[in-house]
């Protein structure tokens, strides 16, 4: 959904996105333009703007991802993560190809958000 006034989900996915979010424990957003669109929406709960959570964690310990890599058989090549959320189809397809071409190995593309999740895929 994007547009340059914030707009609410509306119908099943308005209803599912206020199901949801009101009867969670914690709901952050990363800008305004997001703080809006939920709330126009209908949600409730608080709602707190943050940077993206995923700067809290902490790095984790060398002998922690070897095993991780030990257990999925990631021993002998490389991984890269691809976020290409904001991409559409053709160009998501694009940005993965020219990947495994340059980079080979084990490329994971998982491409976030509403608009992409019939695309969501994992390549090798």
């Amino acid at each position: 959904m994007i547009s340059t006034k914030p707009k609410p989900f509306r119908g099943f996915t308005g209803f599912l996105v206020r199901l949801a979010l009101n009867n969670a424990l914690f709901v952050s957003v990363r800008d305004a333009y997001s703080y809006a669109v939920i709330k126009l929406t209908g949600v409730c709960s608080r709602v707190i703007i943050e940077k993206d959570l995923a700067f809290r964690l902490s790095v984790p310990e060398m002998t922690e991802c070897r095993d991780l890599a030990a257990k999925y058989g990631l021993l002998k090549g490389r991984i890269l993560g691809i976020n290409l959320r904001a991409l559409d189809g053709d160009t998501n397809n694009a940005v993965v190809e020219c990947v495994i071409k340059l980079v080979g190995d084990l490329v994971v593309a998982i491409p976030g958000g509403l608009h992409t999740l019939r695309l969501r895929q994992l390549r090798g």
